[in-house]
């Protein structure tokens, strides 16, 4: 069972690095929803991974982290593939139209 104090500091550590991380990849020029996304599951990985080293239960926190990885890798990977779609559409060379 984990105690409270450690889900408390937990969540609020994975908070704080899940904004931090949102914050980063809208720097990158990633969506916001996708970004949204990466923290969430970054914020989720970084709190099992801190209440993994304060003696909470392991079996429970590598599930958690395992799903927080799995969103954090959707969200970041959704995002760059629209990224560089809408990059490639401004990049684009249009062929000029018949004479």
């Amino acid at each position: 069972m984990i105690e409270p104090e450690v889900l408390v500091t937990a969540v609020v550590y994975g908070s704080v690095i899940g904004a931090v991380t949102i914050l980063g990849a809208g720097f990158r020029r990633i969506a916001w929803r996708h970004a949204a996304l990466f923290g969430l599951g970054n914020g989720i990985v970084y709190a099992a991974l801190w209440a993994a080293s304060n003696h909470a239960d392991p079996g429970t926190l590598v599930l958690v982290g395992a799903l927080g990885g799995a969103l954090a890798i959707r969200g970041f990977d959704r995002g760059e593939r629209e990224r560089r779609r809408i990059s490639d559409e401004i990049t684009a060379i249009r062929s000029a139209p018949p004479v």
